[in-house]
């Protein structure tokens, strides 16, 4: 649990970092903004409050995360030299670290969602057969 917490506090650190950063270079936010704030709020409210249902958060996370990745309209799509041609390269690749974090965070998540189902089946099945064995 407080592994997760600890991962959260980075995804929440990595969102106010993209979310100024975006705010600084766009004069009207793009549409994936408003879905990144309302993550980063989402983590604080679960933090705030001492919340222990983390899987729950997690799966509002990972939907507004598919949100914020829409085809052409998503973050992949978002071109920061657009509308600013004169921003440094740097900065570019500053967004795109930021990006590759976030998508790490929710790959990681998706292979534990994967893994515990994959337990819980393995389970299932071994106590099924164990009943079969007793009671067959």
């Amino acid at each position: 649990m407080e592994y997760e917490k600890v991962e959260l506090l980075g995804l929440k650190d990595t969102l106010e970092h993209l979310l100024d950063f975006i705010w600084k270079m766009e004069s009207s936010p793009p549409y994936f903004y408003g879905i990144f704030d309302r993550m980063k709020n989402n983590i604080e409210l679960f933090l705030c409050v001492q919340a222990e249902d983390v899987e729950y958060l997690l799966e509002i996370l990972d939907r507004d995360w598919k949100e914020a990745n829409r085809k052409l309209i998503g973050i992949q799509y978002y071109d920061v030299r657009e509308n600013n041609p004169s921003v440094d390269l740097e900065e570019c690749f500053y967004l795109s670290g930021m990006i590759a974090e976030m998508s790490r965070f929710f790959e990681r998540n998706e292979r534990k969602r994967r893994e515990k189902a994959l337990y819980q089946r393995w389970r299932e099945e071994r106590e099924d057969e164990e009943n079969a064995i007793i009671f067959g």
